[in-house]
């Protein structure tokens, strides 16, 4: 009979690792099939700071073409949200 090897896990930190942490510009959804992937906020979205678990909207009046945006720029006078 082989040896017994004694292993320790410890479950429930809440401490994340650099590989889960989310910088501005994504979002890391907590459940469901890209629970703990990071994700670039789609375009027309943002995310402003870090660890967000969802990607805001841009407001009326704002807009963000690019994807994996930490703000959304102002709409030129006379043009509404879909502004591009």
């Amino acid at each position: 009979v082989g040896a017994q090897t004694d292993i320790t896990v410890t479950v429930g930190t809440g401490v994340r690792t650099a590989e889960c942490e989310c910088e501005a510009g994504y979002a890391c959804p907590g459940m469901g099939a890209d629970h703990g992937r990071r994700v670039p906020c789609v375009v027309g979205r943002y995310a402003d700071g870090t660890g967000q678990t969802a990607c805001q909207a841009c407001p009326a009046g704002f807009h963000q073409p690019a994807a994996g945006s930490t703000s959304c720029e102002e709409c030129e006078a006379g043009r509404f949200q879909a502004c591009w």
